[in-house]
């Protein structure tokens, strides 16, 4: 909500962008807030400026390189010499009927600290992992950050556009955290400038965002991988995969409805592919943020503490619940003043 040019003024040096109708009347169940998080250089920012120009929330889409950033406004983060987050960036949008607040995290270990201290008022975490590089240092702290607080974890292997990106080995790094990701699309080449192959819903969506049905020559290595997806997610349910081995397969919705309990258990880890700076891919995360990760209503009640004697209370995620407030960064503002 900081970043609202229609609520708070950006600081000076912030370019102004116009925003379609906010919303009204959101729903709790209707809402996600999650944290962008992983090694410096990986992409982070540049995910969460596809995802705003994507959802319609920003009019292009904006660079880290050129100091065009929405998110990296700061005039420490646009001087040509440290083009990298320094702090944590928040940025209210709305989405398909959905009200999603996206918080941008410096993953330079000297500021790794701040994003770690605001995923404690958030519900999930995207984690970027470097489609080059794969899973790094930066990958494994601000993951073991994440699981501590018990936050769910959608993964993005970006910049898979790039020469010697090698989306399995990427895969396989991340398997070395301890965790158990799960492939939920693929790039239609190798290249991954066209598209992404969507494993969970069976379809083609392009760079531009249409979708179409999967073309002959694509359809083996489809059965492949939705043949990988749906065995990694029967194994979380002696009753699905009894199931599986009856009939072979699942349905979608039973897919969806099991990825969706594995992923907020922290069970597994469903991986999404593509390229940020290009916008592939970008139409998957936003589906999978809404299909996957938890709302507050999902997450069930917070332990809170009353101001008033100190008291520890369990406060609900309800409109009309006490009021309860988690600050995790302060604004000071030449304009606007000190906005918490």
């Amino acid at each position: 909500p900081l970043a609202r040019t229609d609520r708070y003024p950006f600081p000076p040096t912030a370019p102004r962008v116009r925003h379609p109708p906010v919303m009204e009347n959101v729903q709790v169940g209707q809402t996600r807030n999650f944290a962008i998080i992983g090694h410096s250089g990986d992409g982070k920012t540049s995910l969460g400026e596809a995802i705003l120009h994507r959802a319609g929330a920003t009019a292009k889409l904006g660079h880290v390189d050129d100091g065009s950033s929405v998110l990296n406004y700061l005039p420490e983060e646009r001087d040509g010499h440290h083009t990298a987050s320094i702090t944590s960036h928040v940025y209210a949008f709305d989405w398909h009927g959905h009200h999603l607040t996206l918080v941008d995290t410096p993953g330079d270990p000297n500021f790794a600290g701040d994003g770690e201290v605001a995923m404690q008022a958030l519900d999930a975490v995207i984690l970027v992992v470097d489609g080059v590089e794969g899973a790094r240092s930066g990958t494994q702290r601000m993951l073991a950050a994440a699981r501590e607080k018990g936050l769910p974890v959608l993964g993005f292997v970006n910049g898979l556009d790039r020469e010697y990106a090698d989306l399995d080995a990427a895969i396989a790094s991340l398997k070395e955290l301890d965790v158990k990701p799960v492939l939920l699309d693929m790039p239609m080449t190798d290249s991954c400038t066209k598209g992404v192959l969507d494993l969970l819903h069976g379809k083609l969506i392009a760079a531009d965002g249409s979708e179409s049905e999967i073309p002959d020559d694509l359809k083996d290595e489809y059965v492949l991988r939705r043949e990988a997806l749906v065995e990694a997610v029967a194994e979380g349910s002696d009753e699905l995969l009894e199931r599986y081995f009856e009939n072979g397969t699942l349905t979608d919705e039973e897919v969806l409805e099991a990825l969706a309990v594995g992923t907020q258990s922290g069970r597994i880890l469903p991986v999404l592919a593509g390229s940020a700076t290009g916008e592939v891919g970008i139409d998957s995360v936003l589906q999978e943020v809404t299909e996957l990760l938890p709302s507050p209503e999902d997450r069930g009640a917070w332990e809170g503490v009353a101001v008033d004697d100190d008291s520890k209370t369990a406060v609900e995620p309800r409109a009309d619940a006490r009021l309860a407030a988690v600050i995790f960064k302060t604004v000071i503002d030449r304009y606007a003043g000190t906005l918490s």
